[in-house]
């Protein structure tokens, strides 16, 4: 038989469910991969004990608001066997591919998913189905990388506060609508929600003249598509860090091209907190930081330019550090990146940019939309 379905009577009686019979039958062989937004630590611990060799693609800001109380063991296991996790926002597929067989429906991979629930799933035995499985699966795993390391901890360090605990609970049981809501745990610490700007998003496309802009900045700035990630992912966290939505007067993002240069931006106010384009043949990725940061050796050393952005209040400068050695700036650049946002915030009132251009939504997308962004790396750099 090329498939069978596995549901169950809500809720199981006695023994394990249908679902986790069909899971465990999966994980029997050399590999196995899963995508699914929540998992059971437990779960996921007896289903890698089986496969010799298994991957995970997860939403990580998902799966540990999940599981607030767990959420130090989650980041624990992850950090742990951080090279076979990749953080896919907005995953809602749950999928497990194995050697043999595929299992793939409405189920996650949790207690209340796998024996509580009324779900349904195919367990795959066609070898071609499975094979297609395995494809969608990497066409994900590629352009996607391990859950940042600093963001879960701290994630999972406010969210095992009793305070935040209190907070979910109440909003579990409240009758809120849907959408975002900062969670307030204390004076000084704030769980916003990272999916605040792509679920505040309006369902808009690129214009005719935006979407080849962004194909031909992608295809002048980067040379394979782990790069592009990279450096699109460092204008995403500008605006995360900022945790306003695309609707915020503030914000601006921008494709631009001045004679032979690409750049991509994200301005609050008058100034750029962040942008990706090149000096000479190199590309690089403009930070805004703090006199004392961006003139300290070790940040010269690394940087091709240093420059003051002075445009009343705190004097700001900008340096423009090589994609490349990105990830070899120490942590207390990226806080003192940071605090720039947040203080440009305070200035912000509206942005001059987008009054005079116009939002550009595709460019927004880009950065902010991972489907949108696998995609038009895709068409650049593969031409498809």
């Amino acid at each position: 038989m090329a498939f069978r379905l596995i549901y169950h009577r809500v809720p199981v009686e006695s023994g394990d469910s249908p679902f986790v019979l069909a899971l465990r039958e999966v994980a029997l062989g050399e590999a196995l991969d899963l995508a699914a937004p929540y998992l059971s630590l437990a779960r996921l611990q007896e289903l890698a004990d089986l496969a010799p060799r298994w991957r995970v693609i997860t939403d990580m800001d998902a799966w540990l608001r999940a599981y607030p109380a767990q959420a130090r063991d989650i980041v624990a296991f992850v950090r742990t066997h951080e090279s076979r996790f990749r953080d896919c926002r907005g995953l809602h597929a749950k999928v497990a591919i194995g050697t043999h067989a595929a299992l793939m429906g409405s189920a996650n991979f949790t207690d209340p998913g796998l024996g509580k629930n009324h779900e349904v799933s195919a367990l795959i035995h066609d070898s071609a189905h499975c094979d297609e499985l395995r494809a969608w699966f990497e066409s994900i795993w590629d352009p996607t990388f391990p859950p940042h390391r600093a963001k879960c901890v701290a994630l999972a360090r406010a969210l095992s506060s009793p305070q935040a605990q209190h907070a979910l609970r109440t909003l579990e049981t409240a009758a809120l609508p849907l959408g975002p809501s900062p969670l307030r745990v204390n004076k000084s610490s704030t769980i916003a929600p990272t999916h605040q700007a792509t679920l505040d998003t309006p369902q808009t496309t690129a214009s005719s003249q935006e979407h080849p802009r962004m194909v031909a900045a992608i295809r002048a700035l980067f040379a394979s598509e782990g790069l592009a990630h990279r450096a699109l992912d460092c204008l995403r966290d500008a605006i995360t860090a900022a945790e306003i939505s695309s609707r915020d007067p503030r914000l601006h993002v921008s494709t631009d091209r001045r004679i032979s240069q690409h750049t991509f931006r994200v301005t609050l106010g008058q100034r750029y907190v962040a942008s990706v384009g090149h000096i000479g043949t190199q590309t690089v990725v403009c930070l805004m930081l703090s006199e004392a940061l961006a003139h300290r050796d070790d940040v010269r050393a690394l940087a091709l330019h240093v420059g003051n952005g002075f445009k009343g209040g705190r004097p700001m400068f900008y340096a423009r550090i090589p994609l490349a050695a990105l990830d070899t700036l120490a942590s207390d650049v990226w806080d003192d990146w940071r605090a720039c946002i947040a203080y440009q915030l305070t200035r912000a009132q509206s942005s001059p940019y987008r009054s005079k251009h116009g939002f550009r939504q595709g460019t927004y997308d880009l950065i902010m939309d991972p489907t949108v962004r696998a995609d038009l790396v895709r068409q650049a750099l593969r031409g498809g």
